[in-house]
């Protein structure tokens, strides 16, 4: 344990200094094993979720070589079953450490080349990567991939078939790459058949539309998998002004199925507790608000109160994150006025039971005392604002990011933690 209580006792005190709030550490609170799963699972390093990406991966780069080296069989258990549950950075940079070709092969050669430079001192990457090319299907790379692709082959000088190799070096001989139409030929000339990803349709929905027409939209939809409820939240609100009405009317479909079914892809087969919303819809957050919306939405069925606050709180109807005309009904209802975080906090603890609180502000708090907010139960905060300014709250957790990813992985550490147990937990991960 001497390592792990060596890196929390560096790390409180650079988050002490960095954010200039004393930062108590329970040093050595977790085991190896379950600091590494935790990490793993959630994305984060834990109990600390206020760090930059940066540091975030260079700091668990040390975890997983550590890992690696002393308990390679647990690590390769926890990174196999966590790419089941669609985890991805930490598992990739975990695959890299454990010499893993066939679970970094699951990822396109982008994310693998983002993550490489922290593992570059590790002698056998250049071969780990060259088996990896070995495994992806590279026919599909170099059209979706070419750049990342390309590089990792000048990267580690690998084999590469010559007609693969003279496609990567002349786009103009990969004519159904989006990437490349996309700059390279006026939108009135793309081909219908052109090799696009569903979440580059959802993302570009309102310009496809108008270019191919409903139907082409609707039944490049049909193939849309794995996408979560913000993505369909996002094309929708894109369209809300447009007269595309078939198109509007599948992805309105596809957005309430998935709300039904987000929040199990987020979370572990574990027990979890119920969540309380808290959301700051003061002036200064309206242009935050549909950020917002996107991020909760796909846990509407564990949210038991949705309270708002701006000059006071009050609780708004949560049956309305179900659909977007009932969000597009909260924003109509939503005062955007003063802040007064404290209100929302009171109404929200109100009958509290075990539930998790979630609150989302930019902490720019301008009404109310300045007394410590304390609820004795787990809270995070979200600040999608780009500066830290921390109200005295305690026993909470501050989210590095806004989006729905990063929720999911604050409630799986509740879940873990509410466990505590390692081969529960990883159990879950491995079911059929």
């Amino acid at each position: 344990m001497s390592w792990l209580y060596d890196w929390a006792k560096r790390f409180s005190t650079i988050r002490a200094s960095s954010e200039r709030v004393p930062t108590p550490l329970e040093v050595g609170a977790l085991s190896e094993e379950l600091q590494y799963l935790a990490l793993v699972i959630t994305g984060t390093i834990t109990p600390h979720f206020y760090m930059e990406a940066e540091e975030l991966l260079k700091k668990s780069a040390e975890f997983h070589k550590m890992m690696s080296e002393t308990k390679r069989e647990y690590a390769q258990r926890v990174i196999r079953g966590a790419r089941e549950k669609g985890v991805k950075d930490q598992v990739l940079l975990g695959s890299l450490f454990l010499f893993d070709s066939e679970t970094l092969s699951s990822f396109p050669p982008k994310q693998v080349l983002k993550l490489l430079k922290w593992c570059v001192a590790n002698k056998r990457a250049k071969h780990i990567i060259k088996e990896y090319l070995s495994r992806i299907d590279l026919d599909y790379y170099v059209e979706s991939d070419r750049r990342p692709l390309k590089e990792l082959i000048f990267k580690t000088h690998a084999k590469i078939p010559s007609e693969i190799m003279d496609r990567l070096m002349n786009p103009l001989k990969s004519p159904k790459n989006f990437n490349y139409i996309r700059t390279s030929i006026p939108k009135e000339q793309w081909p219908s058949d052109m090799q696009i990803s569903a979440y580059a349709v959802l993302s570009m929905a309102k310009s496809l539309a108008e270019r191919f027409g409903e139907d082409w939209m609707v039944e490049r939809l049909r193939e849309a998998k794995y996408l979560t409820s913000d993505k369909y939240f996002n094309a929708l609100l894109a369209l809300s002004d447009s007269q595309l009405n078939k198109v509007t009317q599948r992805l309105t479909e596809l957005y309430e199925n998935s709300v039904q079914q987000s929040y199990k892809e987020f979370l572990l087969d574990l027990p979890i507790r119920r969540v309380r919303v808290v959301i700051d819809v003061s002036a200064s957050m309206r242009n935050y608000f549909t950020r917002v919306m996107s991020m909760i939405s796909p846990f509407a069925l564990i949210i038991d109160r949705l309270v708002l606050f701006s000059d006071r709180a009050y609780l708004e109807d949560k049956e309305r994150l179900m659909s977007v005309e009932g969000i597009k009904q909260i924003e109509k209802n939503a005062p955007f006025g003063a802040t007064n975080v404290r209100s929302g906090i009171n109404l929200a603890t109100q009958d509290l039971g075990d539930q998790t609180i979630l609150l989302v502000t930019d902490e720019q708090e301008n009404i109310g005392t300045s007394e410590p907010i304390q609820t004795g139960n787990p809270m995070f905060l979200v600040n999608p604002t780009p500066y830290p300014s921390h109200i005295p709250l305690k026993n909470v957790y501050y989210l590095p990011a806004m989006n729905t990813e990063t929720l999911g992985a604050a409630l799986r550490f509740v879940q873990i933690m509410d466990i505590k147990k390692v081969d529960t937990i990883i159990s879950t991960l491995h079911k059929d």
